[in-house]
């Protein structure tokens, strides 16, 4: 029997990531995070869709983590974040209130700048809780999330 690594077998889940939660201002946010802090590495906010949870990006997670700081949250009311009841008129499940979470989780992780990317509408609405100068968004199709994000993401220190 050999020692050799099966080359058919997936590679470990976030390998070099650490589960957390963040107690923000509306809503507790469960996050895989890098286990060290921002090194220099510019920081990536990986956003799932809809019905999906952070899980979706396991594939591509140990790729990018090579040039990039990565964050990886279950949005309110998915996976193990936090599910508050539905206000009447639904804004704590808007995508404001979303984005707004993204805004305060980076907050707590101490990153000022960072890019957003995903799949679907929070990737967009996102950027709006920041100053222009301090996010980038990146929106990709959902065949492209899987499959190819290194074809279209930014290369590290580049545009």
């Amino acid at each position: 029997m050999s020692n050799m690594p099966n080359p058919t077998m997936p590679p470990p889940w976030f390998d070099g990531f650490e589960r957390r939660d963040f107690a923000l201002t509306q809503a507790t946010l469960h996050a895989r995070v890098p286990r060290d802090a921002p090194d220099g590495r510019p920081a990536l906010l990986l956003l799932h869709g809809f019905p999906q949870t952070h899980g979706m990006w396991q594939r591509v997670s140990a790729r990018l983590a090579q040039d990039f700081y990565l964050v990886m949250p279950d949005l309110r009311g998915y996976g193990d974040s936090s599910k508050p009841a539905g206000l009447p008129d639904h804004s704590n499940y808007s995508k404001r209130a979303l984005a707004q979470d993204m805004a305060d989780l980076m907050d707590a992780l101490g990153v000022a700048h960072f890019a957003v990317c995903g799949h679907e509408s929070p990737t967009i609405s996102a950027s709006s809780r920041r100053p222009p100068k301090a996010i980038r968004t990146y929106f990709l199709p959902k065949a492209l999330a899987i499959e190819r994000p290194k074809d279209v993401l930014p290369t590290p220190g580049g545009p």
